[in-house]
């Protein structure tokens, strides 16, 4: 590929989220169609979007977006990242044509004025003039300083319909999101305030009956009360802060449309209780056994008693697994929907000699060396990891991720996996 934009359109293709042959439908969006029809009809969308992040890739001049070249832009220049973020501007613009928009029977009328605050210089003109060829009709001439802009999708009127209930479930959500947090937030910062005026004026008076108490017992009760109230307060705090972390998503609601994620219509029109948990990675992948794995995997080690953590970059979403001082001992990775597992192995003398009694697919994890980051090539590498095995040395980077990763994990090995990791945890 010559382009940034083309190698993460081919990317976002990929992260489409690969639905169930057949899937459930709750009943809010059986209203006016039946299950076939809305499952045809969410079908339909899933292809276009295919043929939109294709279209993108092979021809990303047609849509206006930034052609920064591979070999002059090294990955995470600025360039290279403004390139990730834009390749999803097209189909931002049609979720927020379609949310603006109203129903009246096969058409969608949007007026200029429910249009969210976007750019309208040419490339949105050019992407108006680009959705006519995946099947939209649009009335009146492409332009946004239209009063009323119609929409239709002849091909099947019901796609038009599943698009408006998915792009207004995303809506709602993501509304209802950005409330909570501010309400969230505005009790933490009220409870820290409370906590911290008990805390001056419990420190005055304890300081007061130092003064006034020869023989320090009241200053001694009056301290165990101020522990015991900051204490109490303190406990409020966390809870609070808790109340915001807990159920956290990995990325804003408008990826489910993105992505265009068939869990959307699985539960009501004012729910959305997935991408908290392991699914959000699991569903990235293209196998079955991959999503498998997965799943089992993280039901293996919740009930080991780990704590699992939501993460990930723009290369896909990830899970990891830790059990004292958050540090990541385990990580599901789904790099550009490709399954990888990473074991936090800080020294692997203690590995070796179990490896005598693993198959060779668990051995083949230990038979490969990487060239590491710039901490390698500068000398102030302190997290790498240097092992023998079978009389070869072999060098593994820490720096960024658990050392040691593969791809193809199989779930017969889950104890050996585990087994690895508590022998190397803890460095010589």
């Amino acid at each position: 590929m010559k382009y940034w934009i083309s190698h993460w359109a081919a990317i976002r293709q990929l992260e489409l989220i690969r639905y169930p042959q057949e899937f459930t439908v709750h009943p809010d969006f059986l209203k006016s169609m039946e299950i076939k029809e809305l499952q045809t009809a969410f079908r339909d969308i899933w292809n276009m979007f295919s043929s939109i992040y294709e279209d993108i890739k092979n021809s990303p001049e047609d849509y206006n977006l930034p052609l920064y070249e591979i070999e002059k832009y090294r990955f995470y220049d600025s360039h290279e990242r403004r390139a990730r973020e834009e390749v999803y501007i097209p189909l931002q613009f049609l979720f927020h044509l379609i949310a603006a928009g109203k129903l009246n029977e096969s058409t969608l009328e949007v007026q200029r004025q429910d249009l969210p605050a976007l750019n309208t210089g040419k490339r949105y003109k050019v992407i108006f003039m680009k959705l006519k060829e995946f099947g939209f009709v649009i009335d009146n001439k492409p332009m946004l300083t239209d009063e009323q802009i119609t929409i239709s999708y002849p091909d099947n009127i019901n796609c038009l319909i599943v698009l408006k209930m998915i792009a207004d479930k995303v809506a709602s959500a993501g509304k209802t999101a950005s409330a909570d947090k501010a309400a969230l937030a505005d009790k933490v910062a009220s409870v820290d305030k409370v906590v911290s005026a008990d805390k001056v004026a419990l420190a005055d008076k304890v300081a007061s009956a130092d003064k006034v108490a020869s023989a320090g017992k009241i200053a001694s009760a009056d301290k165990a009360a101020s522990a015991d109230k900051v204490a109490s307060e303190n406990i409020v705090v966390s809870v609070a802060k808790t109340e915001m972390a807990v159920g956290k998503r990995r990325m804003p609601y408008i990826y489910d449309f993105l992505q265009c994620n068939y869990r959307l219509l699985e539960e009501a029109e004012d729910n959305i209780s997935f991408g908290r948990g392991i699914e959000t990675v699991a569903d990235t992948f293209h196998s079955e056994k991959e999503r498998q794995f997965a799943v089992e995997f993280h039901k293996t080690l919740m009930q080991s008693g780990y704590e699992e953590n939501l993460c990930g970059g723009w290369e896909g979403p990830a899970m990891d697994y830790s059990k004292k001082k958050g540090i990541s001992l385990f990580r599901i990775s789904s790099h550009e929907t490709r399954l990888i597992l990473y074991l936090r192995i800080r020294n692997a003398k203690p590995c070796i000699t179990y490896l005598e009694q693993c198959p060779e697919k668990v051995r083949d994890i230990f038979r490969r060396s990487d060239k590491g980051c710039s901490n390698r090539s500068n000398g102030t590498c302190k997290k790498a990891v240097v092992y023998e095995f079978e009389g070869e040395q072999y060098w593994r980077c820490g720096c960024c991720n658990p050392a040691f990763y593969f791809e193809k994990p199989d779930v017969r090995d889950i104890p050996h996996y585990l087994k690895l990791v508590e022998l190397g945890e803890t460095r010589n």
